[in-house]
């Protein structure tokens, strides 16, 4: 929608020109492979000066016969196969001030809603404590406790002065309780309760911890198990405390207020996280592995494609090690030719005997197109 405004209040269309000196192109072209080398001449044993990527525009200056002339700055230039590039109209140039003018004006409207929304909301509260002084006690969201016992335990309330079941006194207390006795039934009534904490029988411990690490938006919920005689033990991982049976309502309250304070704000939502996965096309690895180096992550890129497996290893964006069909002999490049398949990156914490260059991967890649450039030319041929 910014756009849209940019460009009405902008009211024409002007033709983007990176030169600032020399000849002025009367052509552009994008170019439509996913890597194409730019060279010195119009040969393919010309030096490569760089490469461009795919959907780049590029100034044309002159075609001569299967090669096109381009404008890289105001100092270079350089030759790429014709077949490698489309002539397009010229890209559309945004006045920096009319950008500048209409983002200040976007902004000043959002900063004029959100303090309308904020006057709204202040007054919609005021009314209704005026009005009901108890509704918003009513609709005050309150913890919800999933319970998990064979048998529910009573406990003393101190508060009613008597011993009450478990349920009753988790109410008293102002927490919403849930009460489940089947284990086999127990994820299904937690992923349908989402409670922010899990009170159980020590006799259920293996149930409640296997079913929490089986959903990954309760793996980090408190729980606290109730035991008879013995205290359980290894419970040191994640949010776990232990109450007597006969412990009183104050002593619950204690315990659970602790660790509902522990709890984590933010949930992990993914026990085994995979940062990337997807369907391999053409041009879909060389991108994916440009990206990868961009970012400097470290981790493993699986590959799999017509009942072959691949691997590369990659550590601060650094290619370490290619495999693939448990070959290591050029596997990259045909890892690179890949395209069909699937892929998932998965982050790994990798450490590297001896540390390589920086820009490695960028002078793999760039071996990789110039190898695929002189394979197409052949082929052409």
């Amino acid at each position: 929608m910014g756009l849209c405004i940019l460009l009405a209040l902008s009211g024409n269309r002007v033709q983007a020109d990176p030169i600032d000196s020399g000849e002025r192109p009367t052509q552009w072209a994008r170019v439509q492979e996913t890597l194409v080398p730019v060279r010195s001449g119009t040969t393919r044993n010309a030096e490569i000066i760089t490469t461009v990527r795919k959907n780049e525009a590029l100034a044309v200056l002159a075609i001569k016969g299967d090669w096109v002339e381009v404008r890289l700055d105001s100092s270079r230039k350089g030759f790429v196969p014709k077949t490698s590039v489309a002539l397009v109209d010229a890209p559309i140039k945004i006045d920096p001030r009319v950008f500048g003018g209409t983002l200040s004006v976007v902004l000043f409207i959002c900063l004029l809603l959100l303090v309308f929304a904020a006057i709204s909301v202040y007054l919609l509260r005021r009314r209704q404590a005026g009005a009901h002084p108890s509704h918003l006690m009513e609709t005050r969201q309150q913890n919800k406790i999933q319970l998990l016992f064979s048998q529910e335990p009573r406990i003393h309330s101190q508060l009613m002065n008597q011993e009450t079941d478990l349920s009753a006194c988790l109410r008293a207390l102002g927490y919403q309780p849930a009460l489940e006795k089947n284990p086999d039934r127990f994820l299904a009534a937690c992923k349908a309760l989402r409670p922010h904490l899990v009170l159980a029988g020590a006799d259920h411990l293996e149930a409640v911890e296997k079913s929490m690490t089986a959903d990954a938006q309760l793996i980090n919920t408190p729980v606290v198990y109730f035991y008879e005689e013995e205290k359980p033990k290894g419970l040191k991982a994640r949010i776990r405390s232990c109450l007597p049976m006969h412990s009183t309502d104050r002593d619950l309250a204690r315990e659970i207020a602790a660790c509902l304070k522990k709890s984590p704000r933010k949930i992990q939502y993914s026990v085994n996280k995979v940062a990337l996965s997807g369907a391999i096309r053409n041009g879909t690895l060389p991108e994916l592995v440009h990206f990868l180096s961009t970012m400097r992550k470290t981790g493993e890129l699986l590959l799999s494609s017509q009942n072959a497996q691949g691997k590369v290893i990659l550590i601060k964006g650094e290619v370490i090690r290619a495999t693939w069909d448990a070959e290591s002999e050029k596997a990259l490049e045909k890892i690179l030719d890949l395209s069909t398949g699937t892929f998932e990156f998965q982050h790994r914490r990798l450490q590297a005997k001896d540390s390589l260059p920086s820009g490695h991967t960028e002078t793999l890649l760039l071996q990789w197109a110039k190898h695929k450039d002189e394979s197409d030319h052949r082929t052409r041929n």
